[in-house]
């Protein structure tokens, strides 16, 4: 692509006035086709560069904010509790909520969370068989999976 000698605006093929400031290319018209930074671009860094860096914040990012197992129990507590009030209202919710710790142990001995670094996954225990019922992902946790025998089993 050509541009202006003066204010290096790109500028048509065979033009010889310049569209942004109306200068007359004189000279032979110049030719960029490395990539360089522009003036006034975002810190002056080039295209190369920010194809670079933020892939790598993205991942950074992902990786500090990977839940751990306290976020998955927390989670997986707060669908009980709110599956107990859903049956049976909040009476037994109020006792289920005192009874707290000892939720949290049942599920912490029943759930395997595995982190991968970008993200997390909670899989319970059931007989032989593992399912998983949790995926943690920029600090949140997302439950899925949790079926009603599931939850009656744990309740």
């Amino acid at each position: 692509m050509a541009y202006c000698p003066n204010c290096g605006s790109p500028l048509n093929e065979n033009s010889e006035i310049c569209p942004q400031c109306g200068g007359f290319s004189e000279q032979p018209v110049q030719q960029n086709d490395t990539e360089e930074p522009q003036e006034g671009g975002m810190f002056n860094i080039s295209k190369k560069i920010w194809r670079i860096i933020i892939p790598v914040a993205i991942l950074l990012v992902l990786a500090f904010t990977c839940p751990n197992k306290e976020k998955h129990v927390e989670a997986i507590h707060t669908e009980l509790i709110d599956y107990v009030e859903e049956k049976s209202g909040s009476g037994e919710a109020k006792l289920a909520s005192l009874g707290a710790d000892i939720i949290d142990k049942v599920i912490v001995s029943k759930l395997d969370v595995s982190n991968y670094l970008l993200f997390s996954t909670g899989s319970l225990k059931e007989g032989g068989k593992r399912k998983m019922v949790s995926l943690g992902i920029l600090g949140n946790v997302f439950i899925f999976g949790l079926e009603k025998d599931t939850l009656e089993k744990m309740y």
